[in-house]
């Protein structure tokens, strides 16, 4: 019992980014003064251009209601982060716009760092002549008291974020090419939004005032999803999620040692998509849907900065998250990386090698 109970909050604890911070109240506004005057390490390209949009002071969304002006939204610039509209970010048109949701507990002023991290893992050995308009996605993942009630909390939330999310990309112009990049909870946000999207229902909501789906290129790289594995089959929770998307790439790590407890979270013992890969592979898309088991990239840990940092693993999500007219460039390390796998470890799996269980073949779990 005492084994058991040490496990399940040793989930809690691993669920979420590497930095825990108290930080501040997730009830609090973004305001552009809550982020770093300056970005550490390289900054911005010339021809990019870095935002954030903040939901961490909104509630529960209701589906009849506009909240273009209720978003916090910066962009940085040379003097540091400056509060923008919405009308100048739907205005800023590059080649592309990825956004970047993070996962649990990550407070306001770690999201600025860790979405910069994001966006310099992104460009990084990208073509330099694309353009990216790259958003941080800022939602209230601070940690909450007790281990339990803050993952019950989070999961709750997703749902919300993914309405907040899905109402800015359906007003994005038509054509739009997006990349979704999600890490753990985050993931699970952009599979939640790409539903919304698609005409599906979350929590009761739908976007009302979309009355077809957006004409946008969707893209999106699920990393370490804290989700359930099936939801993307027909009837899912996010059965819309793999049919409004262009391409899918999940990156699952059947050696993550939080996602290996997600099934005791709920009381129907789900699998996490971040950890046994997607459910039903067969049954999907194989031109939309694709995954890559980074066990022998990552290791056995819930840490996006091992994800960041392993170009075999970039290079996988770049090649889906930039724009497929402007591809990404190899470089020597991503070769050298490639060429090094570990035998049975291809970067990625087959599409449509199932087993008879519905999920894909892998190596046995410790």
């Amino acid at each position: 019992m005492i084994h058991a109970l040490f496990r399940f909050v040793l989930l809690m604890m691993i669920l979420s980014s590497t930095s825990v911070r108290s930080g501040w109240a997730a009830t609090s506004i973004d305001s552009a003064d809550a982020g770093p005057d300056s970005l550490a390490g390289p900054g911005v390209r010339a021809q990019d251009s870095l935002w954030l949009i903040g939901t961490r002071h909104l509630g529960s969304p209701y589906s009849d209601r506009c909240y273009n002006q209720r978003f916090q939204i910066l962009r940085y610039e040379a003097a540091g982060w400056e509060s923008r509209d919405f009308s100048e970010f739907i205005a800023d048109r590059r080649d592309t716009t990825t956004f970047f949701v993070h996962g649990n507990r990550v407070d306001r002023s770690r999201a600025f760092s860790r979405g910069h991290e994001a966006y310099r893992a992104v460009v990084r050995h990208g073509d330099p002549a694309a353009t990216v308009r790259f958003v941080i996605w800022s939602w209230p993942s601070d940690q909450v008291c007790g281990p339990r009630r803050d993952i019950l909390t989070k999961a709750a939330r997703t749902d919300s974020e993914s309405y907040y999310l899905a109402s800015v990309l359906s007003q994005m112009p038509d054509d739009s090419d997006v990349g979704l990049l999600g890490f753990s909870f985050g993931a699970r946000i952009i599979s939640g939004a790409l539903h919304l999207i698609g005409g599906g229902s979350l929590s009761g909501r739908k976007l009302t005032s979309v009355a077809e789906p957006p004409h946008l290129w969707l893209r999106a790289v699920m990393m370490a999803a804290a989700m359930d594995n099936d939801w993307w089959l027909p009837y899912g929770c996010h059965h819309q999620a793999p049919v409004i998307a262009e391409e899918l790439l999940v990156q699952f790590n059947s050696r993550d040692p939080a996602l290996k407890l997600y099934p005791r979270i709920d009381r129907r013992r789900p699998q996490a998509l971040g950890y046994r890969g997607i459910a039903g592979l067969g049954r999907l898309d194989p031109q939309r849907v694709q995954q890559q088991n980074v066990r022998c990239l990552v290791g056995k840990t819930h840490d996006v900065s091992r994800y960041f940092n392993s170009p075999t693993v970039m290079l996988r999500a770049r090649q889906t998250l930039l724009p497929p007219h402007r591809p990404a460039t190899t470089s020597d390390n991503d070769s050298l990386a490639l060429q090094q796998q570990e035998p049975g470890c291809s970067p990625v799996a087959a599409v449509g090698a199932a087993s008879d269980l519905g999920f894909p073949e892998f190596d046995e779990v410790e």
